[in-house]
């Protein structure tokens, strides 16, 4: 899909990688899922927007936490009911692939 977790987090592995549209006028996100067997992590990449504001670090959504990264021109989003630390190192360790 043209991105790889260079460092995931202990004992998770990607299950899923695949492009989704997001409508005629804008271009494809990349959706990577990573998982241990009981929890699950998704990563959307996407390209970054003027008009989707500058928000980067933690979220949280009910039990489910969010973390966003700025990595040059696209916006690197993991979301899962795992620890913020969990989703801070995913985030980091996400990369465009050489």
């Amino acid at each position: 899909v043209g991105w790889v977790a260079s460092a995931p987090v202990p004992g998770f592995r990607q299950i899923a990688g695949m492009r989704r549209s997001l409508g005629p006028d804008r271009p494809d996100m990349v959706h990577m899922v990573f998982s241990d067997g009981l929890a699950a992590i998704s990563v959307f990449i996407e390209p970054f927007r003027k008009e989707d504001g500058n928000f980067i670090g933690p979220m949280k959504h009910g039990a489910v936490n969010v973390f966003k990264r700025r990595v040059g021109n696209f916006i690197v989003t993991a979301l899962g009911e795992v620890p913020p630390h969990s989703l801070l190192r995913m985030v980091e360790g996400v990369e465009p692939k050489r």
